[in-house]
């Protein structure tokens, strides 16, 4: 799954798991959603495989329904997903 998939599919996602990205944080990586570690982590290793904290679910949910509301016209997933992404990344 990558983060356009996320906001594709965004209103059947639990709004208790944390996006977590593989290894470094870029717009086209794979994402994976856990649920929070048993202590606050940046960082998830399963399978081998580091994962990078990005943001939680319930945090992007807000940030895109309030971006839409805001922007006055529809943009593409491209579009949604970039902005999405330099949230998480910048100002999250």
């Amino acid at each position: 799954m990558t983060l356009e998939d996320f906001i594709e599919s965004r209103n059947e996602v639990d709004e208790n798991l944390i996006i977590f990205q593989v290894e470094e944080l870029n717009i086209n990586s794979e994402i994976a959603l856990f649920e929070m570690p048993d202590e606050e982590s940046f960082e998830i290793v399963r399978n081998d495989i580091r994962y990078v904290y990005l943001i939680e679910v319930f945090i992007a949910k807000e940030f895109i329904s309030g971006w839409l509301n805001n922007i006055g016209y529809k943009p593409t997933q491209q579009e949604m997903t970039q902005t999405l992404f330099d949230y998480s990344i910048n100002d999250a």
